[in-house]
């Protein structure tokens, strides 16, 4: 028999004749501490699981499975007795319930490309560069301008896209040593060269941010054509930045972050607790993030079958028991 009961039925010397009836008619297998959390936000008293057998004898009129030992010169009698405490609490202090979850990351890097487009204005179709310079009327033609993104979505040794956030920076390093950034590939043309003959035709990102407001008004942003082959700087050179200059960055390496509850063979997600394995079949990819383990069942099956009790399982059934297909290699 398996009971629930307050932790005061355990100590409170109130309730000493309840504990003398009990263990005077059953063997007390085991005691199990609960978690205070376990039944919140209903109440936060501390349980215990209560686990005991009757003792019986040749004239109990059933099988004799569980016989009473021998007492002692002092009448006592002694067995060994299971005790147990849940250390995982499976709800947090407010009564939600705590599941298994894993962290992920994505790891993507950017590559920039500026080009001419040409729209043919007729039917608004971008069209080649070779029907363009072809053409007689270039006045029918639109052209623009445009940076074009190119994603590397990067794939760990599975073929995946999507990493788990330990094993990641384990093999690759912190993720912020993955975060980077590019300068845009673009340069200031003055706006109108013959109104302003002594002023530099083009000037660098870095010169028009130096120049005064009333310089800038001479100038406008134009994209560089080709690929952006400036230098790619880390989270530390970005961040030294100014809001200023940070605005002329592009990113070129990007860490995405997110947690996802981890979900069993069934498809089905689960609570995170350390009473028994949730799921023997359920790989554990992460060795600093145990999804699923043997616990205070499997444990209080090995004592069962160590003290040859009458429910206990056999040497075959223990054997996988203790050595699900999830067995920690780690």
């Amino acid at each position: 028999m398996a009971i629930v009961l307050p932790q005061g039925r355990f100590n409170n010397s109130s309730d000493k004749y309840i504990r003398e009836y009990i263990m005077k008619r059953c063997r007390l297998l085991a005691v199990i501490g609960l978690h205070g959390n376990v039944f919140k936000p209903h109440t936060g008293t501390k349980t215990s699981v209560l686990l005991v057998q009757k003792w019986t004898d040749n004239n109990c009129g059933y099988p004799d499975i569980c016989p009473k030992p021998a007492a002692d010169a002092d009448g006592c009698i002694d067995y060994p007795v299971f005790f147990a405490t849940m250390q995982e609490p499976s709800k947090d202090n407010s009564g939600d319930k705590i599941y298994v979850t894993e962290n992920y990351i994505s790891w993507t890097s950017y590559t920039y490309r500026t080009e001419e487009v040409y729209i043919r204005k007729a039917d608004s179709e971008q069209v080649s560069k070779s029907e363009y310079d072809a053409s007689e009327k270039k006045s029918g033609y639109r052209v623009k301008t445009e940076t074009f993104v190119v994603t590397e979505e990067h794939k760990n040794p599975n073929g995946d896209t999507v990493y788990i956030r330990d094993l990641f920076v384990e093999e690759y390093g912190e993720l912020d040593s993955h975060k980077k950034w590019v300068k845009k590939n673009v340069c200031f043309r003055l706006r109108n060269a013959k109104k302003n003959p002594h002023e530099k035709q083009e000037v660098s990102i870095d010169e028009y941010l130096s120049m005064t407001d009333d310089k800038k008004a001479l100038y406008k942003e134009t994209p560089i054509l080709g690929d952006n082959n400036n230098p790619v700087i880390s989270k530390a050179e970005y961040d030294a930045l100014s809001p200023e200059k940070k605005k002329y960055y592009l990113v070129a390496e990007e860490i995405k972050e997110w947690s996802s509850r981890v979900k069993d063979t069934h498809g089905h997600i689960f609570v995170k607790h350390d009473l028994f394995n949730p799921d023997p079949k359920l790989p554990n990819k992460n060795p600093y993030n145990i999804y699923a383990q043997n616990g205070i069942a499997e444990a209080f099956a090995k004592f069962a079958y160590d003290e040859h009790l009458s429910f206990a399982p056999s040497a075959e059934e223990l054997e996988a028991i203790l050595h699900p297909e999830n067995e920690l290699p780690f």
